[in-house]
C-alpha cells in the first residue's frame, strides 16, 4: 500500500511539473510579445519607421558582402561603397520577418555622395515572382525619401506587379567607377501616422481580438484582413489561454496579413520580459566565489542537491533569463561558463568512468531507444515530410546530447540521490533538464518526460552512452518532422525560441 501512495505521489508531481511548464513558458513568452508591442506601438505613436537598417560594415549585409562589381568596407560614418564599373550591383537588407511595402512603402536613405548615384529596389515575398522599381536618381547629398507607391514595378519578364509583402528586399546601385560614397540608414516608412481624425487612425490602426480556437480565430483575421484593407499597424491580441507555441504561431500567421501588426496575449505583462537582474556583475563575483568554495570545501553527502544546484544556477540564469540568442549576454554567459566547468570538475573528481560504463548488452541500449516511436509520433503531428540533416549535423548533436546527459547523470544525479528519496531524485533531475529547455513549452514537457525516462535507464543499467544515443535519435527525429503545425515548434530555448 506504501509504494502505491509513493507512486501516486510521484504521479501527481510529474502532472503538477507538467502544468507549470506550461504556465512558465506561456509567462516568459507573453511577456516577451508584450515588450515587444510596447515598443512597435511606441514606434508607430511617435511615427517611427517600423523597419530600419543601420550600416556600417559588410557583414550586416546578406551573404556579408555586395553582390557585383563592387567593393565594400566598414565606416563609423555608414557602410563605403566603391564601383568598380558602371554596371550595377546589389546590397540585400537583412529582414527578421517579413516587411510590409504596401502599408509602409516610404524608403529614406542616409547617405553621404558628392556625385549622382541610380537606385532600384527589387522586392520578393512567398512563392510570387520578384519585383522591380524603376531606377531614382539620388542627387549629390545626404538624404532621400522615396514613394515605392508611385512608381510602376515589373517582374523579371516585363509584367506589371506591385510588391506588398515581401521576404527578400534588396537595393540595385549604379555609379561612375572609382567614386566613394557612404549608405548609412535605410528605413520604410508608413503612408498614414495616426491622424487628427478618428476615422483615419482606426482604418490605419485597428484593433483585432482573436477569439480562443484556431478556426474561430482563422475566420476573425480573414474578416479583418478585408474590412481593413489600409490598416498599416493593427493591434491584435491573442487569447489569454493560447500556449506558448501557439502565441507565436499566431504571431507568424498574423504577421502574414500585416507584417506591421502589433501583435499582444491579453492580460500580458511587459515587466518580467524588461526584468534585469541589478548589480548583475556583482551577483557574477558572489557565484563564482561560491563554486570555488564548493570545489575547494565540498558539502557533506547528504546535501549533495546543493552542490548540483549550484552548478546549474549558471545555465539556468543564462536560458531562463531569456539571454541566450542574444546580443552580448553579459554576466548570465559568464555564469553558464562557470556553472558548467564547476560541473565538469565535479563530476571528473567524484564519478571516475568505470570499467563496465561501455555497454555491451543489447538490452542496454534498446531500453533508451524505446521513446523513438513516440519521438516519431511527434514528428509526424505536423503532417509534414521528413526532411533529415546530415551526417555531420547528426554527430555534432550526438556530442551535444553526450555532454547534457553526462552534465545530468554523471553530476546531477547522483548528487540528487544522496540528498532525496529515489523517486524525488529522478523527479528533481528532469526537472531541471526540463529547465534547460524553457520557454520551448511543449519540448520542456517532452523533456521531463524523456530524462525521467532516462534517469530511470541510467540508475538501473549505468551506461551513458546508449541513453545518448537515444535522446539524439530522438531530437534528430523531432527535427526532421519540423512544421508550422507541429507540437513541437522547435528545439530553440531562451530568446533564439522566439525568433
Amino acid at each position: 500500500m506504501a509504494r502505491i501512495f509513493r507512486y501516486a505521489g510521484l504521479a501527481v508531481a510529474v502532472l503538477m511539473l507538467l502544468g507549470f511548464a506550461d504556465w512558465l513558458s506561456r509567462q516568459l513568452v507573453a511577456s516577451q510579445l508584450a515588450l515587444s508591442a510596447d515598443h512597435d506601438r511606441l514606434t508607430w505613436q511617435q511615427g517611427l519607421p517600423r523597419w530600419q537598417w543601420d550600416l556600417q560594415k559588410p557583414e550586416q549585409l546578406i551573404a556579408k558582402r555586395v553582390f557585383g562589381p563592387a567593393l565594400a568596407g566598414a565606416d563609423p560614418g555608414g557602410l563605403r561603397l566603391t564601383a568598380q564599373t558602371s554596371a550595377p550591383y546589389q546590397l540585400g537588407l537583412r529582414l527578421t520577418g517579413p516587411i510590409d511595402l504596401g502599408h509602409w512603402p516610404r524608403l529614406h536613405l542616409d547617405y553621404r555622395s558628392d556625385q549622382v548615384l541610380l537606385l532600384a529596389v527589387i522586392a520578393a515575398g512567398g512563392h510570387r515572382a520578384a519585383c522591380n522599381s524603376p531606377f531614382w536618381s539620388l542627387p549629390p547629398g545626404h538624404d532621400m525619401k522615396l514613394a515605392l507607391d508611385q512608381v510602376p514595378w515589373h517582374t523579371d519578364d516585363g509584367r506589371s506587379c506591385r510588391p506588398g509583402r515581401a521576404d527578400i528586399l534588396r537595393l540595385v546601385l549604379k555609379s561612375a567607377p572609382g567614386r566613394v560614397w557612404q549608405l548609412r540608414r535605410a528605413a520604410l516608412w508608413p503612408t498614414g501616422r495616426p491622424g487628427t481624425s478618428v476615422l483615419a487612425t482606426a482604418e490605419i490602426a485597428p484593433t483585432i481580438n482573436l477569439p480562443d480556437g484556431r478556426r474561430a480565430a482563422r475566420q476573425v483575421l480573414d474578416q479583418a484582413a478585408q474590412r481593413y484593407p489600409h490598416a498599416a499597424a493593427p493591434i491584435v491580441t491573442l487569447a489569454s489561454a493560447t500556449p506558448a507555441g501557439g502565441l507565436l504561431q499566431w504571431r507568424d500567421a498574423i504577421r502574414a496579413h500585416w507584417p506591421g501588426a502589433i501583435v499582444v496575449p491579453q492580460a500580458a505583462d511587459a515587466s518580467l520580459a524588461a526584468f534585469r537582474l541589478p548589480l548583475a556583475w556583482w551577483v557574477l563575483g558572489g557565484y563564482a566565489l561560491a563554486l570555488l568554495v564548493l570545489l575547494r570545501y565540498p558539502l557533506p553527502s547528504r546535501q549533495g542537491a546543493l552542490e548540483a544546484l549550484a552548478c546549474m544556477a549558471g545555465p539556468l540564469w543564462l536560458i531562463v533569463g531569456m539571454h541566450f540568442g542574444r546580443p552580448d549576454p553579459g554576466a548570465s554567459a559568464a555564469a553558464a561558463a562557470l556553472g558548467l566547468i564547476s560541473a565538469a570538475r565535479m563530476g571528473w573528481s567524484s564519478t571516475p568512468l568505470r570499467q563496465g560504463e561501455t555497454a555491451t548488452r543489447l538490452a542496454h541500449w534498446l531500453r533508451p531507444l524505446a521513446l523513438l516511436p513516440i519521438a516519431l509520433l511527434l514528428a509526424r503531428s505536423g503532417h509534414t515530410p521528413l526532411t533529415w540533416p546530415g551526417v555531420g549535423h547528426g554527430l555534432v548533436y550526438l556530442a551535444w546530447a553526450l555532454l547534457q546527459q553526462a552534465l545530468m547523470l554523471r553530476v546531477v544525479l547522483p548528487r540528487m540521490q544522496r540528498s532525496l528519496p529515489a523517486g524525488l531524485a529522478l523527479l528533481a533531475t528532469a526537472g531541471l533538464f526540463m529547465l534547460l529547455h524553457a520557454p520551448n513549452g511543449e519540448l520542456m514537457q517532452a523533456c521531463l518526460l524523456a530524462e525521467l525516462y532516462w534517469a530511470w535507464c541510467y540508475q538501473r543499467d549505468r551506461h551513458l552512452l546508449p541513453i545518448a544515443v537515444g535522446h539524439a535519435a530522438a531530437a534528430l527525429l523531432l527535427q526532421a518532422g519540423m512544421g508550422p503545425q507541429s507540437l513541437v515548434r522547435s528545439l530553440e530555448v531562451s530568446a533564439r525560441f522566439m525568433q
